[in-house]
């Protein structure tokens, strides 16, 4: 039987949103983010993140930059015992500057690349999506999964029409936890 696995999205949703973020002592956890990680790890749901990190295509920062700032995001995390099973980014943006990046890919949400990618390293099955942008819950709606917007980051600036389509609607990542726990079968 196949591990539940909850995708989140980063910026925004789990860490301060800083506009292209290539620093890892500028990441910032929202609040109440380790919390809602630890209990949708209490509840043996593995957590997965997935990001859009554009600016490798835009030539803001490198993939190590990006790798960094996640092992940080990590790290944090587990000094609050949170844990993150996996984390996952597009690189790439058909509008960029670096050519190799610079290529409408499917993995750049809204396009489920990344869940694809997940479900076959780690063999989970994909049971909801949770994030502050209407590419998250678009992703959601493609995957046939709840999608949960937050109203942290750019969650607040969603047009009627995304909000809409969530399933969910919560101020915080900590309360769209505390609805999946209560409203996701596992």
């Amino acid at each position: 039987m196949k591990r539940k696995a909850i995708f989140i999205d980063r910026d925004g949703t789990i860490m301060y949103d800083k506009h292209f973020l290539r620093d890892p002592e500028d990441v910032e956890l929202l609040p109440g983010a380790a919390e809602a990680i630890q209990i949708l790890n209490r509840e043996n749901f593995d957590v997965i993140v997935i990001s859009n990190q554009s600016g490798v295509a835009r030539g803001y920062f490198t993939e190590n930059e990006v790798k960094a700032v996640n092992d940080r995001l990590i790290q944090l995390l587990h000094s609050q015992n949170a844990r993150i099973d996996a984390i996952y980014y597009c690189p790439y943006y058909d509008k960029g500057i670096v050519p190799e990046y610079s290529i409408n890919h499917p993995c750049r949400k809204p396009n489920p690349g990344m869940i694809k990618q997940a479900v076959a390293d780690m063999d989970v099955e994909p049971v909801a999506i949770i994030g502050d942008r209407a590419a998250d819950i678009q992703l959601a709606k493609k995957v046939g999964v709840p999608g949960i917007l937050v109203l942290t980051g750019l969650g607040e600036k969603q047009d009627e029409i995304i909000r809409k389509t969530a399933d969910f609607i919560a101020p915080t990542i900590l309360e769209a936890a505390r609805w999946l726990i209560e409203n996701i079968k596992k």
